[in-house]
């Protein structure tokens, strides 16, 4: 008669089945728990600029504009007046200061380059990228430990300069992968409300000399620039990233495809 239960080789091989099992799976599942994270991380934080601008309006009547930031014209006060909006529409922010006056302590960090010295392109090759300057006019640690990050950007345009407003989101703060286009993200204010970096009506490009405006006409070629994790030319690279922020917002490909 066959005793009942199991022997201890069975035991051990069903365990050892379970582990080769595990080792194999586990990963992915891991991988796929933390796009998660940052995805939500970014809906997260383009839900709370959104707001910031709409509830801006209402209480001002009248839409956020770069003009806003210049008061009686003066150009000096910018940062104050963009710290004052963010202090103003997000709760218990640290104010970290701005370019060549960062501060540390209270979650700021790096006191000489801010939050985004060592970030990488999306390219992922080296661990600089252009885009630092898209973090030098402000930066922020909000509540949930995500970097806020404001540039007001001076496009040249014949003798004069056009400015546009930038708000860049590192959605989960000093934790990796620290990558534009990963968990760092870009958006302008267009008409009063921010746009992802990547959708039609945003710029792209280096922010004193851009290739331009993004149309249906040229949404391919910053999509293949700035956007592309095999790009090769050393402008695409240093800019890696740029434009990746629409895409994570409404393409769900995106995310599949990401290697982190």
């Amino acid at each position: 008669m066959k005793k009942n239960g199991f022997t201890l080789a069975e035991v051990l091989i069903t365990l050892g089945i379970i582990g080769v099992v595990a080792a194999l799976v586990m990963p992915a599942l891991v991988n796929n728990y933390r796009k998660q994270a940052l995805k939500t991380g970014l809906k997260k934080a383009y839900s709370q600029l959104s707001e910031a601008a709409a509830r801006y309006q209402a209480d001002n009547g009248e839409p956020l504009s770069v003009d806003g930031f210049f008061k009686n014209g003066v150009a000096e006060e910018i940062n104050a007046l963009i710290n004052d909006f963010v202090q103003s529409y997000y709760k218990d922010t640290v104010y970290c200061k701005y370019s060549f006056s960062y501060i540390s302590g209270n979650g700021c960090i790096n006191a000489t380059n801010g939050f985004v010295k060592d970030h990488k392109r999306y390219l992922d090759k080296t661990r600089t990228s252009t885009l630092n300057t898209f973090s030098n006019t402000g930066q922020w640690v909000l509540a949930d430990g995500s970097f806020l990050m404001a540039h007001l950007v001076a496009q040249p345009s014949g003798f004069n300069y056009n400015y546009e407003f930038i708000m860049s989101v590192d959605v989960n703060g000093a934790k990796p992968p620290n990558t534009w286009g990963k968990d760092t993200f870009v958006f302008q204010l267009i008409n009063g409300r921010f746009v992802p970096f990547g959708a039609v009506g945003t710029m792209y490009g280096l922010p004193s000399s851009p290739d331009g405006i993004i149309t249906d006409a040229t949404a391919a070629d910053a999509d293949e620039k700035y956007c592309n994790a095999n790009a090769t030319a050393s402008k695409d690279m240093a800019l890696s990233g740029q434009t990746c922020t629409y895409k994570a917002l409404f393409d769900e490909n995106f995310w599949r495809q990401m290697k982190l």
